[in-house]
């Protein structure tokens, strides 16, 4: 009896864990694709101006910033991110975007100084 509960519980262990891995990997497929989307978007003295495209921030909002930019003002606000990249140039700061990944598309981002 012992060795049937032992036997249960890793087997769901197992099943778990490839689950939670599954989960990860799909994850860090949607957050490559955001990231794309929005260095994309950027031009190229922008792309200059950027320290480590790979180590982008990327967050889920449910709202723009008052002070965004927008460029496309139909988007789906259950999939948008913001993306910032850290910037070489303190005096303009880091560059912040906004990503409808449902329409794959950047929407809108923070005005530069």
């Amino acid at each position: 009896m012992k060795l049937k509960s032992i036997l249960f519980m890793s087997v769901s262990l197992i099943v778990m864990l490839f689950f939670s891995g599954c989960n990860n990997g799909n994850n860090q497929e949607e957050i490559n694709k955001i990231q794309q989307i929005a260095y994309s978007s950027l031009s190229a003295q922008e792309k200059e101006e950027v320290v480590d495209k790979e180590k982008a921030e990327i967050n889920r909002i449910e709202d723009l910033p008052d002070n965004t930019y927008v460029v496309l003002p139909k988007y789906s606000k259950d999939h948008l991110y913001s993306v910032t990249f850290k910037s070489s140039n303190p005096e303009l700061g880091d560059i912040i975007l906004f990503v409808d990944i449902f329409h794959e598309k950047t929407i809108g981002y923070i005005i530069r100084k």
